[in-house]
């Protein structure tokens, strides 16, 4: 059965790489938006993407937002809107509501794969300002560097994507969650530890999922994986102290390093319970999990 799963994502992932990866031809049809810094404090901000590629990265200097985003079709034209109240700004970026049954659906009309490398947005948001972000997307090629963005709250839901998740540099502000739901798909995670999350939050079904978490444990952080169908691995620095708890089934296989066993928990050589250390707990189905210590 697993074999099975494995193919089956190989192919299905294979498929929007390919396709996105196929041709340089990028739609002529573009919107560029530039909105600049006018005293916020705080930020919403929700996108909705249907299939294509998306990159989300840092803005420089007083730049809110900065976009540049490639469509197919008038079906496809991105829509950006934008409003302050309270000093607080709210923004949302979503395909064109010509195409949306509602705010759920991350449909858009593709014609042939080829169309997915034409539907293409880049998107840049402020460095400069607290920062609450939730990003829904269907079968995308994703990714998203989040840089020094003060991020307090942030989720990611992707359906049958390919992604690259990077907190290159430290967040300057405590994140209350990070959560990322994921159907069939791939995603390779780097510097977790630099979101500076209180919790992680991580739903997986069919896929191939690495996080290389990083150095520099900042605060005591639970971690929450369930997964389903997945190859899972994260990765941590030898300095990082962890308490592992396991609920696995037979259909399952578990690996970790650097750690001794007791029952259903694993605790790092290093784990002192006075000391910052991350908890995590995974409930695994069918699949994978590796837990990986040092180089």
């Amino acid at each position: 059965m697993k074999l099975r799963i494995s193919i089956l994502l190989i192919f299905l992932i294979a498929g929007i790489t390919s396709a996105l990866s196929a041709s340089d031809n990028v739609s002529s049809n573009r919107i560029k938006r530039v909105i600049m810094l006018k005293g916020e404090k705080s930020l919403d901000v929700k996108v909705v993407f249907g299939a294509g590629t998306i990159n989300i990265l840092p803005a420089g200097g007083d730049t809110l937002l900065d976009a540049l985003m490639y469509y197919i079709d008038a079906n496809a034209e991105p829509e950006i809107n934008y409003y302050i109240q309270g000093g607080k700004g709210y923004l949302e970026i979503s395909s064109s509501s010509n195409n949306s049954k509602d705010e759920e659906d991350t449909n858009v009309n593709i014609n042939s794969l080829d169309d997915l490398n034409k539907n293409i947005w880049n998107i840049r948001v402020s460095q400069k300002i607290i920062i609450k972000m939730q990003v829904e997307m269907g079968a995308a090629k994703s990714n998203f560097v989040f840089g020094k963005m003060h991020l307090t709250d942030l989720s990611i839901k992707c359906g049958m994507s390919d992604s690259r998740i990077d907190f290159s540099e430290e967040n300057p502000v405590e994140m209350k969650e990070l959560h990322i739901k994921a159907g069939v798909s791939k995603i390779r995670g780097r510097n977790f530890l630099n979101a500076n999350f209180r919790k992680f939050v991580f739903d997986g079904g069919i896929g191939m999922y690495n996080f290389d978490m990083g150095k520099n444990i900042r605060q005591n952080a639970d971690i929450k994986l369930t997964l389903g169908g997945a190859s899972a691995t994260m990765q941590l620095d030898e300095q990082t102290p962890f308490k592992l708890k396991v609920n696995d089934s037979f259909l399952s296989s578990v690996r970790v390093e650097n750690a001794v066993k007791k029952g259903d928990f694993y605790k790092s050589y290093n784990y002192n319970e006075n000391a910052k250390s991350l908890n995590i707990d995974t409930d695994i189905g069918i699949g994978t999990f590796e837990l990986l210590v040092g180089n």
